[in-house]
This record gives structure tokens, C-alpha cells and sequence, in this order.
């Protein structure tokens, strides 16, 4: 193997936290250790590794020797057994590595693995196929990159961690991730569409990619089982049962034991069906059909295995025959309709188009997230295929122009292999890019395999309590042994119970208890359609104290509506008076009175189905089509009155006005031209256009009768009740047809509208109807349809999309097809203003834009052109940029996305409760804030500031270091805050135009009136923390990433802590959000839909996925209910969780340290307790009480103070220690009355230390039973986390039952049970005595647990304040 001698370099410039960064270390460590940002903040550092095989030896004996326990500490702390054994060397000299990661504690040992391999290294490394910016930065010489592209052979070395392939770069001697790989041939789609050229390289790509298999490893049962028997807590039981068998406890032992197996069966089981079920999930392989070239073969298409697709090969996506996606890939021609509900939780037909060669070439997976970027174009492994659409004015290019001969000998072999027609026109054709563990379908499941773990405190605090119990059990155990001594107990009688007291100090089913709340809670969230796959995270939701929502899909309906439109119309206000001769006009040219009457228009009223204003849905203008003298000149007017014959009409065009006043025909216009009638026609105009961009600008697609596409498109569609057909038509490029319902219905129509020009009054309806007799104009023909030629995508950066249509007219079968082309583009209000002519924006756009967008609406803005005498192929050609220019402005579609019926409600609930909620959304801040305050989020009244950068600071040139730029500005940016102000009713009177004018120059010189008046006090200082008054904030996305690397994490603290809205915001930044928010000290929950949501659902403490799949891979709980309700849910059956897991707790501790009380005082006389009595209290008393205490139910309200999770807290404290020192008392109080009773005897001693037979043991056994119950009673904790302890009937029945079996015992003995049970018959006034001292146990602790535990808290508290 060739081997390269450079300087290792450090990757700073990948900043995508979907890809590796490989982290510089020091220089000493540098060739024996690497280390690996995989993603979010999962960083693995790599150690070359060798094992010692003297050492080895030394270990195997050691292990014999102590009887296995050196093997459980090496088991359990293997680091330390790596190192011991072994010693670190050079990675490139390593066989093996151990691979440590920041979210586990432990390590993994894995052997390299070497295959031969004859190649170049630049087709592992693509990077290095020639000299770049790359080779620049990073210092590889030329004569490293030539070494590169030399066909040699050598050891291709590699290993998989976590299932992602890393393989050694012996250039820069480390090892790195494949899955970003592009082979540099990508650079258009006829370079790519051919596929795998050879079997060569198709066998190279195999041995570097390995196969397109997602397979899990599946673990057999004896590993299971021998790691579930090797945890310290099972070695624990199985100590725990040895011990007693030496003792001759074999009742409770055998029960210990059956208990243990079933639990161990149980989590095997449990443990096999989930890795199965993820991997029947993960696991997935079908025939394919793919382009492959070989000579020997008879067609190019080749049907292969799926497991044999590695990038470079070309799929074919043919129907009916190819369901479900098994790999990445990019989309080269066709179309497509996929169902992508298996990655995202959404089940929304999503369109794909093929990628164009300019998006192809510039594709760098290094530094691009191509779900983002290239998401409409990008197919990901497990979606399914909805419906397939070849192309076939693309053809595969199977012939190569580098030479003549080629030509020649590729024309030959075509001549001989058979065509496939279906393959050829009706197939769509997939580049595949990622294979394997590699796609995004895999990393999902990686996700699940390998979560981060969490440490939640209580988990923490617990075990370090049973640490403190463990010391109480040996201070206990050297105080008795001054009796076993005396009484001549043997030492290993006194080592036995030593070790025994252990095991009741620290009882072994103390963690299966700990659980039960969370077993109890999962169960009751599953009725409520609210599936956990994580169950640790179910107690995190009881502590929750921030809510962040996603909006559209989870505070608002899934999809938006449409509320209406507004139109432009020509203002009457604006409209030139009769006496003003058309002779001063003429004199202008053509354009002149156009923009004249433009400038004029404004915005009608909202049109909806229920508004008042139905211009919008008038039939007779869904059925007449005309054309304005805005748009060909060709306008016809009647002018004629209603007195003037039809010999008297006048046929007048707008080209006339070119000529001057000099035209007859200008005259008799100026005699009976109505302007009013003028200011219809151009709202007409505007009325119909806006119609037929509603009707057009889409990607709509229909299957099985259905509409696909996106829902925005899909509602604006039903809004106008037309009909859409997908044809091929004889028109070049028509692919979609639509037309109106009514087009059928023409006839009758037209007899509606037919007028006496001679009865009626004059109108402007009259005039259009006389219009028909002049067959020059277009707008005679009633039937017509509209045929889409080309659509532009919506692109993100863009934020917009467009349409090129042509007009179809129908008259008698006839069809006539429009020469000109009309262009429909819909976008973001602000970017269609910018590509619209100045002249035809209405005054007031930016005053109703702010209305619509503060009163929580989605506004889309259109914009409008034609296009005259382009032919088809020259059309196609034509650029984006080009096409979307120099529009008219049509108007507003207003959608409006309503809240669920349940947000309010839920909101409100967590209000009362003191939870924070805030909105993180992509749409706008004004929207964002509209939203806010409808669902309670934010009040009526309250006063919201928007964080926005000042105009003019922080501008990026071409000079600016990418790295310095964050949210699209530079660090010399400044930041201000602009208050919110509400706006009044949409339905207002509209102003006057003078007042519009006036403040629609204020709002297009704002930016340069705030950049140069904003006050000192206004613009947030780095260096100062923000004043708290009694306000909030909001801000954008881009804000917020220029925040996060500019502010310290103090002032970045003040900001979040006040900031409600977060609007614009990405993925990415959505993540980073929920992370930053927990650095501060929150318990975060994310809510979302599932749809880009999955970074900030798998970064949050708790993440909610509303779907409709019952196990979502992007969160630990998911919610079939898409009502908010089930936040509520989450967080009341994880408070109740987490009081029912502390209660448990408590209690087993409680019980340990009663038992200790009653043993340490029997083993003052050298006695215990019998092998039955152990046996009742611990299968028939705690166990079953210990799981009926976990039923209660929660309780119906969320308390506004959470449950703490700390059980080193005063109240934790206070409480059990309180506990135990009276039941204490109480059996110290029993065991030395005992003493004194005339009836009393001493017990015999026969120095084994097995006296059980006595009246200390009788009495202490009553009064310890009761204190069981008791201590049950105490710790169940009802409301406010909880329902009453009386509503859990399982619980009241056991504790009854139990009390009723322990009194017959004691006042009707019977000499058979007390013999089993080994207890002794004390007189009646013994057995009254006992039961007052167990009324009065009782009594005290319940007082002391309701009041004195709290007084004494709260002294604790003020005293620490003081």
C-alpha cells in the first residue's frame, strides 16, 4: 500500500451536522487517536489498539482464581480491562480499535478488516480525482494527487461502527465516512443516465459500499441472556439467592428465582420483538430493473437484486412494477408522486421532478443537505411509489460522440439488443446516490438502535441512596456483632448474616418496583392512542416546563384554506371625468394611458363563498373570456345609448389612440365613452387572470381520481370549482389541461345574458354582449380550456413558483389555440412585488399585506405576463430568471390555517399550570404572533417586540469570510427591537387614497428611516442584558443564528427566556433551538408533526409526535390523536409516573429499613425472623401492595407546580426519615415492653443463631405487618398529582384483605398456622396492647406525614434563605 507523508489537516469548513467532522487533537496524540464529530453531539474518538498476549494468559488465570468475579469487573468496566490488556499504538499501524462515543459509558473493540483492492484511491476519495479548493486548502501536493490517480494495488482497510463503514485514507492516515461520496462524472444528466458503464466498476463500488442491505445484526439468545444475567443487578439476586439457600430459606429463594426468570424471559422477549420489529422495518429488498452496459447482453435494461444497487447505477422506476423505494436517489427524468409517511409522519403525496444538470453539478454532499436542498427532486430509501410518468421526449442516450468508431460500434450493439418501449417512454429513471445504512431511511434507524442516553436525576439520586442504605446495613451489621459474639455465635453463621443483612437493607426487587409507575403510565397512554417507544422518557415528561409547538399541523389544522381573494380594481375616485376630452390623452402614446389606468387600481373587498362581494364567482365571468386593451389592444367599444340605433355603433380600438386626435373614431368615444364602465373592464380583466392563476399555477396531479400535490395548491383548486384533466395532447408539451365545471353549460348561459338593446338600459354587460358581432376579438368564444406547457417548481430560495400556459378556445367542435403564451407566477408577497413592474402595485399593497399577515392569514401574492411568438423548443430553453420578470401584479390569495379545536384549551391549561409554550415555525413572524395570541399563547393585550437586524449593518460582499457570516449578515450586524402594533378589522373603511399614498411612502422609506432614527436605547447591545419589562419577543431564524455566535451565553440566556415566537426557522435551527434551551436548565418538550421536525423531536427531553403511525422513528411518544390534548396527557401521566415511581421508592425503603429495624433487634438475641415469615412479608405484603400502590389513576388537572425529581430534597427527606425513626420507636417500644410482661420468656439459645420460636419475634412480626400497610398508605400520594387512594380499588382490597389475615392471626390463633407461620400464642391483654400500639402507629404517621413533615420543610427552607 502506497503511503503518503503530509500534515494532518483540520476539516473547519464542514458545518453541516449531518456529516463527520474529523476534531483536531494534540499533536502527541495525534497518530494514536482521531476523533469523529458524527452528528448533533455524538462524538466517537478512535484509538488504534494491540492486545499483549502475556497479559491475556495472566487474565484467563486470574479469572479461574476468583472464581469468575476478575471477569464481571472486566464485564462491567471494560475500558479498564482494554487498557490492562493491551496497549494504544498508531492507527495506521492498528489491526484493532477501541472506540469510545460521548453518549455511553462504554466501548466497543472491533478488528479492521482488509480486503485487496485494485484501483485508484481517487475512486474511494473522489476529492482528490484532481486539484481544487479542497486539495488547496487542505496543502495536498500534485504530485499526492497524480499518486491518487494511478491505478495501483492495495489493502483496502475498514470497519463498521454503529453500521456506518469507515475506511482508511492513506493520504491523510485516517479513517473516514463514505456515505457523502459523488463521483465526479455527476456533472450532468446525460453523463449520469447511462448508469454503470462495466462490471469493473460495479465490482469496485460493491467492495467500497458493500451491499444495499440494511440489515441489523441479530443477537442470539444466549448473548441476551447472558448479558441481562451478567447485570450487576441480576448478580445481585443471584447472590441474594445463594445466601439464602445457606441458610435453609428455600421457600423465598425458590420464589426469588421464578421470579427473576419470568422477569428475565420477560425482557428477553420484550428486548428480541422490538430489535425484530426494527429490523423487519430496517431490512428491505425487491427486484429492480437497472441500465446496465454489457456487450453479452441482449438489452441495456438488467433485472438485478436490490441488494446489488450502489451508486453510480441508474434505476428504473417503470409501474406497476416497483412499490417501494430501496435506496436514495435523485431523480434524472420522468415524473413521480411518492408517499414519504414512513420518514416524516405525513402522509401528503409529495411531487418529484427530475434535477437539472447546473443542480447536479454543483451537488456537494460534503457540505449539502440534500433533504433540504434537493427534497423535490431526491427519492429516499422506504417511500412509495404512487404513481409513475416516463418522459418521452427524452430518450436514453446510448450513443458516445468521443469518436467516430464508438459511434459506429455503439450503433451497432443497439441494432442487435431488443427495445423496451415501456422502459424507454413510460419509466422513470433514478441515479442512485446513497445505499444501505447510508440513506436516510438507515440513519433514522441508527437513531433508534442508538439513542443518546438519558440521565434523568432521579435515576441518579436513586442509586446513590441505595449506596447510603448499603453503609446503614454494615453500621447495623457491627453493632449485632457484640451479640453473636456473646452468644457464641460460629463465624461463618455471623458471615452469613452479615451478608444477609445486605440483602434486606438493599432488597432485590427494589428496581423492578421502581418501574411500576412507568409500566402503569405507558399502559394507560396506549389507551389514549399515545404510543411510547422509550420508556425512560415518561417520568422526563412529569418534569416538563417548556413547550415548544410546531404551528401548521399541530397548533393549527394540517392543511390551509382558502378565506378569499382580493382582486384589483380600477378605483372610481381615479376615473377620468367625460368632460375630460380623450383628445388630451390621445396625445400619449398607448402605454401612457395603460400605466395611467394601472397606477389607478386597488384592492377589491375580500371575496370569499360567504362574503357579500360574489364578482369573483359570477358565472358569467367563469364562462366569457376576454381580453383587455391592456393585454392586446384590441378592446371594442359600443358606443351606442340605448336611443341610438345599431347602424350607429362604433367600432373603436386603443390603437387609435396612437394616431392622435385626428381619429374619428377617438371623437365619438369621447361623445359616449362612461369611464365607470371603463373601471369594470379592468377589474374584470384582473378578476379573471387571478382566476386562471388559481385554476393553473400548480403541479397538481390526479390518481385513481384523486388530487395529488401539495395542499395549498389542492385547496386553491377547490376554491374555483374547476376541472383538470392530464392528457398528451398534439400541442407541444401540453401535459395538463383545465377548464371550468360550467364550460357545459354555455348555452344556456348565453341565453341568460341575452339583452334588447333597444328596452334596456345601457350597461356594460350590454356593450360585451354586442361585442360578439365583432369577430375580430377572442372573447366572443364562451368554451375554452387552459393547457400547462412548463412548470417551475417551487423552490425554497426562491419562494415562488410559475406556470407557462397557452389558451384554448372552443366554438362548434372548432379549436383554436392562442399563438401568445401567458405566464402565472404565485409566491411570497414580497418577492412578487420585487419582480413585479412598480407601476402595477397598488398603493396600499403594503398596508393590507401587514393586516392580512397580523391577523394570523397565509398571503401568496400572483404576478402575470405574456410571452408572444416563442416556439416550443425555444421556450424550453429559456431561463427561470427570464420567465419570472417584469409582471403585472394580479392580486392576493388570502389562506387561513385555523387553529385545532383543542389548542386553545390546552394552551390555557398549560398557562394555568406555569408551563411555558412557545411557537418555533417556518412561516412568517407576523403570522406567527397572529397565532400566538388567538390560542392564548400570548395575551390579547400583550406587548410583542420583534428582533430585526438594522438596515445597512452587517451587509455581506463578496470579501466577507463565509465562515463570519451567520444569518445572512456579518458580526458588525445590529439588532433592534420593532414593536408589534395590532391592527384593526380587515372589513374597516378603506382610506382615503391620499392617506394610502402618504403611508405607503412611509413604508417603502421605513428601512432608511429606522437605520437612521432608531435610538441608542432601542438596539440590543451585546454587552448589556436586555430590561425585563413585562414584554415579549420575537424573532426570525435568521436573528436567531446571528444571536447564537454573536451574544454570550448570559445575554442569549436573557433573550430565550423572553422569547415566545420563532419564526423562519429551519430544521436545523428548530434542533439547536430545544438543545440551547435545555443548556439553560429547562426540561423541553417538542411538538411537532413529524414533517421536519425530526432533529428538534429527538434533541427534546420528551419529543410528541402527532402521526398517524403507531411507533414514529422520529420520537419517543407518538400521538394517533392530532388533537393538543394528548401534551396534556403526556405531561399528567408522567407526573403521576414520576410520584408513583417516588412513592415506591420511598415505601421499598421504608420497608428495607423496617425489616432491618426488626432483624438488628432480633439479632440482639441471636434470633431472625423465620423463612415464612420472611416469605409473607415480602410475596403477600410488599409486592402486591408495592404494585397496586402504581394504579392510581392520574389526576384530571395539571397542578401549576411540578413534582420534584430530587430525592436528596428536604421534603424526600423530612419524609422518609421522619418515617423510619417512628416506626423505629414503635418496635423499640414493643421489643423492651415485651421484656417486662410477667408472662415474658427469655428465648433458649443454641448458639447457631437461629432462634425464631420467641415473644420478641411474635410481637415484632405484628407490629412490622402493620407498619407495611401502614407506610403504603403514607406514601400514596394522591392529589394533586394523583386520584385519591380510595379510587384505586386494587390497592384498598390488598391493604384490607391484608389487615383482615394479620388480625385473625393474632386474636383466633391457630395452633397449626402459628406453627407454619412459627409465631407464639401471647395472652388477650398482649394482643389489645398490640393492636392499640398499631392504631396509634398508624395515627402518628399519617399526622405526621399531612402536617408535621410539611411544617418542619418549611422551617428548613426559611432557615436556609436566612
Amino acid at each position: 500500500m502506497n503511503k503518503f507523508n503530509m500534515e494532518e489537516d483540520q476539516q473547519k469548513n464542514l458545518n453541516s451536522t449531518n456529516h463527520a467532522r474529523y476534531m483536531p487533537l494534540e499533536n502527541e496524540e495525534k497518530k494514536k487517536k482521531q476523533k469523529i464529530l458524527l452528528h448533533e453531539d455524538l462524538i466517537i474518538t478512535l484509538n488504534g489498539y494491540q492486545q499483549i498476549p502475556y497479559k491475556k494468559i495472566i487474565y484467563y488465570v486470574l479469572c479461574i482464581i476468583s472464581f469468575g468475579i476478575i471477569f464481571l469487573i472486566f464485564h462491567w468496566f471494560p475500558k479498564l480491562k482494554l487498557k490492562l490488556l493491551g496497549e494504544i499504538i498508531p492507527i495506521e499501524d492498528a489491526s484493532e480499535l477501541f472506540i469510545e462515543n460521548t453518549w455511553s459509558s462504554g466501548v466497543a473493540h472491533i478488528k479492521i478488516k482488509c480486503n485487496f483492492y485494485h484501483g485508484k484511491i481517487s475512486d474511494i476519495f473522489p476529492k482528490y480525482s484532481k486539484i481544487s479548493e479542497y486539495t488547496r486548502q487542505h496543502n495536498i501536493t500534485p504530485s499526492q494527487i497524480e499518486n491518487a490517480n494511478l491505478e495501483q494495488q492495495f489493502y483496502l482497510k475498514y470497519f463498521k461502527y454503529q453500521y456506518i463503514r469507515f475506511i482508511f485514507n492513506p493520504i491523510t492516515l485516517k479513517y473516514e465516512q463514505i456515505s457523502n461520496w459523488k463521483d465526479p462524472n455527476w456533472v450532468s444528466i446525460k453523463s449520469t443516465i447511462n448508469g454503470i458503464e462495466s462490471n469493473e466498476i460495479f465490482n469496485k463500488r460493491k467492495q467500497i459500499f458493500g451491499s444495499n442491505v440494511a440489515q441489523i445484526h441479530q443477537k442470539s439468545t444466549l448473548s441476551f441472556l447472558i448479558d441481562e444475567v451478567l447485570h450487576p443487578f441480576y448478580i445481585f439476586q443471584i447472590f441474594s439467592i445463594i445466601l439464602w439457600c445457606a441458610e435453609d430459606y428455600y421457600y423465598y429463594a425458590f420464589c426469588i428465582f421464578v421470579m427473576s426468570v419470568f422477569s428475565t424471559y420477560s425482557t428477553l422477549k420484550t428486548s428480541k420483538e422490538n430489535l425484530k420489529k426494527i429490523s423487519e422495518m430496517s431490512k428491505f429488498t425487491c427486484p429492480v430493473v437497472v441500465v446496465r452496459k454489457d456487450e453479452n447482453q441482449e438489452s441495456i435494461y438488467k433485472h438485478i437484486d436490490s441488494g446489488d444497487l450502489v451508486p453510480g447505477d441508474v434505476l428504473i422506476i417503470a409501474p406497476d412494477e416497483l412499490e417501494i423505494l430501496p435506496c436514495d436517489a435523485i431523480l434524472l427524468k420522468g415524473d413521480c408522486i411518492v408517499n414519504e409517511s414512513m420518514l416524516t409522519g405525513e402522509s401528503m403525496p409529495i411531487n418529484k421532478i427530475p434535477i437539472k444538470d447546473e443542480e447536479l453539478k454543483n451537488l456537494d454532499f460534503e457540505t449539502d443537505d440534500v433533504v433540504e436542498k434537493l427534497g423535490n427532486c431526491c427519492f429516499f430509501a422506504g417511500t412509495k411509489i404512487v404513481r409513475v410518468k416516463g418522459d418521452k421526449n427524452q430518450m436514453l442516450n446510448n450513443e458516445n460522440s468521443s469518436s467516430a468508431q464508438s459511434h459506429e460500434n455503439n450503433n451497432n450493439i443497439k441494432s442487435k439488443r431488443k427495445r423496451n418501449l415501456k422502459y424507454e417512454t413510460k419509466s422513470a429513471y433514478a441515479l442512485v446516490i446513497r445505499t444501505g445504512f447510508n440513506t436516510v431511511k438507515g440513519s433514522l434507524v441508527r437513531s433508534m438502535l442508538f439513542p443518546k442516553q438519558n440521565y434523568f436525576k432521579f435515576y441518579r439520586d436513586s442509586f446513590n441512596f441505595i449506596y447510603v442504605l448499603f453503609i446503614i446495613a454494615l453500621i447495623g451489621f457491627c453493632g449485632s456483632l457484640y451479640n453473636f459474639i456473646k452468644y457464641g455465635v460460629p463465624i461463618s453463621i455471623i458471615i452469613i448474616r452479615a451478608l444477609d443483612l445486605i440483602t434486606i437493607v438493599v432488597p432485590p426487587a427494589l428496581p423492578a418496583t421502581m418501574s411500576i409507575g412507568t409500566s402503569f403510565a405507558i399502559s394507560k397512554l396506549k389507551e389514549l392512542n399515545i404510543f411510547c417507544i422509550s420508556p425512560n422518557h415518561v417520568i422526563i415528561g412529569g418534569k416538563l416546563n417548556l413547550i415548544c409547538f410546531d404551528k401548521t399541523g399541530t397548533l393549527t389544522e394540517n392543511g390551509l384554506c382558502v378565506h378569499g381573494v382580493h382582486y384589483l380594481e380600477q378605483s372610481k375616485s381615479s376615473a377620468l371625468s367625460s368632460n375630460n376630452s380623450l383628445i388630451n390623452l390621445a396625445s400619449n402614446s398607448y402605454s401612457s394611458f395603460q400605466d395611467n389606468m394601472i397606477s389607478k387600481v386597488k384592492f377589491s373587498k375580500l371575496s370569499n363563498h360567504k362574503s357579500r362581494n360574489k364578482d369573483f364567482f359570477s358565472p358569467s365571468y367563469s364562462t366569457v373570456v376576454m381580453n383587455s386593451p391592456l393585454y392586446n389592444k384590441q378592446f371594442v367599444v359600443n358606443s351606442s345609448c340605448s336611443s341610438i340605433n345599431d347602424k350607429n355603433k362604433v367600432a373603436f380600438s386603443f390603437d387609435d389612440l396612437n394616431e392622435g386626435s385626428q381619429s374619428p373614431n377617438l371623437e365619438k368615444l369621447n361623445e359616449s365613452f362612461d369611464y365607470n364602465e371603463m373601471s369594470l373592464l379592468i377589474s374584470k380583466r384582473y378578476i379573471d387572470l387571478l382566476r386562471f392563476a388559481m385554476a393553473t399555477c400548480h403541479n397538481l396531479k390526479v390518481v385513481n381520481g384523486k388530487l395529488i400535490g401539495d395542499p395549498l395548491d389542492v385547496e386553491m383548486f377547490k376554491f374555483i370549482d374547476w376541472s383538470i384533466q392530464e392528457k398528451e395532447g398534439t400541442i407541444d408539451g401540453l401535459s395538463t389541461i383545465v377548464r371550468p365545471k360550467n364550460n357545459v353549460d354555455f348555452e344556456k348561459e348565453k341565453r341568460i345574458n341575452e339583452i334588447d338593446s333597444a328596452n334596456s338600459p345601457r350597461s356594460f354587460k350590454k356593450d360585451l354582449e354586442n361585442m360578439e358581432k365583432i369577430s375580430k376579438i377572442a372573447s366572443s368564444k364562451y368554451l375554452f380550456e387552459l393547457g400547462i406547457l412548463r412548470v417551475f417548481e417551487f423552490a425554497s430560495h426562491l419562494r415562488r413558483m410559475s406556470v407557462i400556459v397557452r389558451r384554448m378556445y372552443f366554438e362548434e367542435s372548432n379549436l383554436t389555440v392562442s399563438n401568445s403564451l401567458e405566464v402565472f407566477v404565485k409566491g411570497a408577497p414580497e418577492v412578487i412585488r420585487d419582480i413585479c413592474k412598480n407601476k402595477t402595485i397598488p398603493l396600499e399593497f403594503n398596508q393590507k399585506l401587514h393586516k392580512l399577515v397580523n391577523k394570523g392569514y397565509r398571503v401568496i401574492a400572483v404576478g402575470y405576463k405574456t410571452i408572444e411568438n416563442v416556439k416550443f423548443h425555444k421556450l424550453m430553453k429559456m431561463k427561470r430568471e427570464e420567465i419570472e420578470s417584469d409582471l403585472e401584479f394580479l392580486g392576493f390569495i388570502v389562506f387561513e390555517n385555523p387553529l385545532k379545536s383543542g389548542t386553545k384549551k390546552t394552551i390555557e391549561a398549560l398557562n394555568d399550570a406555569n408551563i411555558r409554550s412557545l411557537m418555533c415555525t417556518g412561516d412568517n413572524i407576523l403570522t406567527g404572533i397572529s397565532v400566538a395570541k388567538e390560542c392564548s399563547m400570548l395575551s390579547k393585550d400583550a406587548q410583542v417586540k420583534i428582533l430585526k437586524f438594522v438596515e445597512g449593518t452587517g451587509e455581506v460582499d463578496e470579501h466577507t469570510i463565509p465562515e463570519l457570516i451567520h444569518g445572512g449578515r456579518t458580526s458588525d450586524a445590529q439588532i433592534y427591537l420593532e414593536e408589534h402594533e395590532n391592527t384593526g378589522d380587515d372589513d374597516s373603511e378603506s382610506q382615503s387614497e391620499s392617506e394610502i399614498e402618504s403611508m405607503d411612502s412611509m413604508d417603502e422609506n421605513m428601512s432608511m428611516f429606522l437605520s437612521n432614527n432608531i435610538s441608542s436605547t432601542e438596539i440590543l447591545n451585546r454587552e448589556s442584558l436586555i430590561n425585563i419589562k413585562n414584554e415579549y419577543y420575537a424573532m426570525s431564524g435568521d436573528v436567531f443564528d446571528w444571536i447564537l455566535h454573536n451574544y454570550s451565553d448570559k445575554h442569549l440566556k436573557s433573550i430565550l427566556e423572553n422569547c415566545r415566537i420563532f419564526a423562519r426557522m429551519l430544521p436545523d435551527q428548530k434542533q439547536i433551538l430545544v438543545e440551547k434551551y435545555h443548556e439553560i436548565g429547562y426540561c423541553v418538550s417538542f411538538c411537532g408533526d413529524g414533517a421536519n421536525d425530526c432533529g428538534a423531536l429527538k434533541s427534546a427531553d420528551v419529543g410528541l409526535s402527532l402521526s398517524e403511525a403507531e411507533a414514529s422513528v422520529a420520537a419517543p411518544f407518538t400521538s394517533q390523536d392530532m388533537d393538543l390534548k394528548c401534551v396534556l396527557n403526556v405531561i399528567k401521566e408522567g407526573r403521576a409516573a414520576l410520584v408513583t415511581n417516588f412513592s415506591c421508592f420511598k415505601y421499598m425503603a421504608l420497608y428495607s429499613l423496617i425489616q432491618f429495624t426488626t432483624v438488628s433487634l432480633l439479632y440482639s438475641l441471636a434470633g431472625n425472623l423465620g423463612d415464612v415469615q420472611f416469605l409473607f412479608i415480602d410475596l403477600f405484603l410488599i409486592l402486591p401492595i408495592a404494585v397496586a400502590m402504581g394504579r392510581s389513576g392520574s389526576y384530571h388537572k395539571i397542578y401549576h407546580k411540578a413534582p420534584t425529581s430530587n430525592l436528596v430534597s428536604f421534603k424526600v427527606l423530612v419524609s422518609l426519615i421522619g418515617q423510619i425513626v417512628i416506626q423505629m420507636i414503635f418496635q423499640f417500644h414493643i421489643f423492651f415492653w415485651t421484656k417486662k410482661q410477667t408472662w415474658y420468656e427469655a428465648p433458649e439459645q443454641k448458639g447457631d443463631g437461629k432462634t425464631v420460636l420467641c415473644y420478641e419475634n411474635t410481637l415484632l412480626f405484628y407490629i412490622s405487618c402493620f407498619q407495611y400497610i401502614v407506610g403504603a398508605l403514607v406514601y400514596s400520594v394522591g392529589p394533586p398529582y394523583r386520584q385519591p387512594i380510595t379510587t384505586n380499588r386494587m390497592f384498598m382490597f390488598i391493604s384490607a384483605f391484608a389487615s383482615f389475615i394479620i388480625l385473625i392471626i393474632l386474636f383466633i390463633p391457630n395452633t397449626q398456622i402459628l406453627s407454619f407461620v412459627e409465631l407464639m400464642v401471647i395472652p388477650f391483654s398482649a394482643r389489645c396492647y398490640t393492636l392499640y400500639i398499631i392504631i396509634v402507629n398508624a395515627v402518628v404517621s399519617i399526622l405526621a406525614e399531612l402536617y408535621l413533615w410539611r411544617w418542619i420543610t418549611m422551617k428548613l427552607k426559611k432557615r436556609k434563605y436566612i
